[in-house]
């Protein structure tokens, strides 16, 4: 029995870490880049990009919990070009279905999808993606380069 106690409360200390990140990285988007407030948040930032290399699994579940707290337009904005960017470009295969099924039943993480910018060569994914997202790639958009 004290294991199984022992385990819920680490259970329950990683959900309120993760918590904390997730609204942390919410609170520095709202700020935006460059602020003061922004770069003492940066760290969530930081964090959630860490996430899509060596943890796309907790990454995901991140997003999802994101847009259940907030689906503001800057927030679903900040979702596809930073973590669903990131998260698709370095494992858009192994969740190329898990995609699809959020896509289908909700509006923001579909909106989320249409500002990700990935390019034919990111993933193999690449023509899935934009299909799902129901969103013509941004690099084929005539007029639209990206910057940085």
């Amino acid at each position: 029995m004290h294991s199984t106690s022992t385990s819920q409360a680490l259970q329950s200390k990683i959900s309120q870490e993760r918590d904390r990140l997730v609204k942390t990285w919410i609170f520095a988007q709202k700020l935006g880049v460059g602020t003061l407030g922004y770069d003492r948040h940066s760290w969530a930032v930081d964090e959630f990009i860490n996430l899509a290399f060596h943890q796309p699994n907790t990454l995901w579940e991140m997003i999802v919990r994101i847009l259940e707290i907030d689906r503001s337009e800057n927030i679903i904005e900040a979702i596809g070009t930073g973590p669903l960017e990131d998260l698709i470009v370095q494992h858009g295969e192994a969740f190329i279905d898990k995609v699809e099924r959020l896509a289908a039943i909700s509006p923001s993480f579909k909106a989320a999808m249409r500002h990700v910018w990935i390019e034919a060569g990111d993933t193999p994914v690449f023509e899935k993606f934009y299909a799902v997202a129901g969103a013509v790639p941004p690099s084929q958009v005539s007029g639209r380069r990206r910057i940085g």
